[in-house]
């Protein structure tokens, strides 16, 4: 639904004076339909799932602007970082990566499960063995930062159920996927896109003090929903060492 606008005369204004407050009529005319449809939007409802269309939509992605049921949501999110929200408890509730939601044994309800999100990074199979018999599984914690924020995560171990070979993320594939190493262990890697956006920023706003820039990445961490207790906050050690 368009926002109404009241019809306006056809002369244009000459002046900046004039424009300005012809702006500001359109935008007071618009203005209660505005906080209408923005109350609307944190309203939960009841709809089907957008992808199945026949199980109750209970996740919210704000990043492919979807709802999704329970199944649905980790068929379509197991590999992906987006940013999604439960809806079941009938207002939204920002979930972490490692956060799905399942139905209840009795079916009468749902509730919030914690797993393990395996970073997203390709690894190549080490032997001949078929496709369907290399699984992956969580190894050591690792945290990622992006310029969503920070992220608590597992590097992938990929295991062949015919061979037993195995093989754990090294430096390469970290550094195809698109990360950059903040530390030779890999316990902390970051984005390389959340460095782009830092030398940017200092390009435009030189006074930008790479603390608040922390700052700024740990508020999105809390906004999403992603700030467990267990985890430690992005460093001025980790952060300095890459962009130095």
């Amino acid at each position: 639904m368009g926002i109404p606008v009241q019809d306006v005369p056809h002369s244009i204004p000459q002046s900046w004076a004039e424009r300005q407050a012809q702006s500001a009529e359109k935008w007071a005319t618009a203005r209660p339909q505005l906080i209408k449809e923005i109350l609307e939007a944190e309203y939960t409802g009841s709809s089907f799932c957008d992808r199945c269309s026949c199980k109750t939509a209970v996740v919210r992605c704000r990043d492919c602007c979807s709802r999704l049921c329970a199944t649905c949501d980790v068929l379509y999110h197991n590999s992906k970082l987006h940013n999604r929200d439960s809806m079941f408890e009938g207002y939204f509730h920002p979930l972490a990566p490692h956060m799905v939601v399942v139905e209840e044994e009795d079916r009468r309800g749902f509730r919030i499960k914690h797993g393990a999100h395996l970073l997203p990074v390709r690894m190549m199979q080490q032997c001949n063995c078929p496709p369907s018999a290399i699984t992956r599984s969580p190894g050591k914690e690792v945290i990622l930062i992006r310029i969503n924020g920070r992220y608590q995560l597992f590097l992938p171990v990929q295991s062949c159920s015919n061979c037993s070979m195995s093989s754990t993320v090294g430096l390469r594939e970290l550094l195809h996927a698109g990360y950059w190493p903040a530390t030779t262990m890999y316990h902390t890697v970051y984005d390389v896109n959340v460095l782009r956006s830092y030398r940017d920023i200092k390009q435009l706003a030189p006074g930008l003090s790479r603390q608040a820039f922390l700052g700024m990445l740990d508020e999105r961490t809390k906004s999403f929903g992603r700030w467990p207790q267990e985890t430690f906050p992005v460093t001025m050690t980790d952060i300095n060492f890459v962009l130095t």
